[in-house]
């Protein structure tokens, strides 16, 4: 049934549309309520787009990991990450920059150092003998993850 659908290209090129429609109206509904929500609750637009836009923005990565790490495809898990990372450094923050000039907020030097810090982390897990990122590897991870937003919380 489903592959009836894919074989009719007018049907895909309006999925394609309309997904492309749904996803802009649905970052703009994101940016908004995170917003309100940041004023509602006294913190910073900076705290919100750390911690709940980051993650509403990386849920679709992290349903893709999760359901290929299932599946053992460990490059594909592994290689999402990394390259959603590079493309938004490069191609999003990029792109972004050009179409307004971007001011940098106060701490943003302790952020910066902290990606480097946590692709370092990475780097050197994934440089064991089985060249893999093991459950306490993960658990190591999620910790950092933890501590950054605690200090971020506490310093905003």
């Amino acid at each position: 049934m489903v592959s009836s659908y894919l074989s009719n290209p007018i049907l895909l090129g309006l999925f394609l549309v309309v997904g492309l429609v749904l996803l802009v109206k649905g970052a703009d509904w994101l940016v908004d309520g995170a917003s309100k929500l940041a004023k509602r609750l006294g913190v910073t637009d900076i705290v919100i787009g750390l911690t709940i836009v980051a993650l509403g923005t990386s849920l679709p990565e992290l349903a893709t990991s999760v359901v290929a790490a299932f599946k053992h495809n460990n490059d594909i898990a592994i290689g999402n990450v990394v390259g959603s990372n590079i493309f938004n450094v490069f191609f999003i923050l990029g792109t972004s920059a050009i179409i307004k000039h971007l001011p940098v907020y106060p701490g943003i030097e302790i952020d910066a150092a902290l990606v480097a810090v946590s692709a370092l982390a990475v780097w050197l897990l994934l440089c064991n003998k089985n060249r893999s990122i093991n459950r306490w590897g993960g658990v190591l991870l999620l910790v950092l993850y933890a501590g950054y937003l605690t200090y971020r919380l506490l310093t905003y």
